[in-house]
């Protein structure tokens, strides 16, 4: 009986662990995202000017655009989880 106590409670340290090691994955993600994001909206206030006159500027502006929508998704489960 207490071999099998031992072996729950090794289960539980090793899943408290791994818990731990997710948690600190998703603040990473996390951290990292919001500074994209930072990014994102810096680049799409520099192009918003050159977006209707300039081709490669609108491209550019609406990859950023669809960047920071998934960056959004991102953040909002990241934050589900810690």
């Amino acid at each position: 009986m207490k071999e099998h106590i031992k072996k729950i409670h090794n289960s539980l340290y090793e899943l408290n662990a791994l818990q731990q090691q997710t948690q600190a994955a998703e603040q990473n993600i996390l951290e990292a995202s919001v500074q994209r994001l930072d990014r994102i909206n810096a680049d799409l206030l520099k192009l918003r000017r050159r977006v209707l006159t300039d081709e490669s500027a609108d491209k550019q502006y609406r990859e950023l655009i669809l960047e920071r929508g998934r960056l959004h998704q991102v953040v909002a489960n990241s934050r589900m989880y810690i």
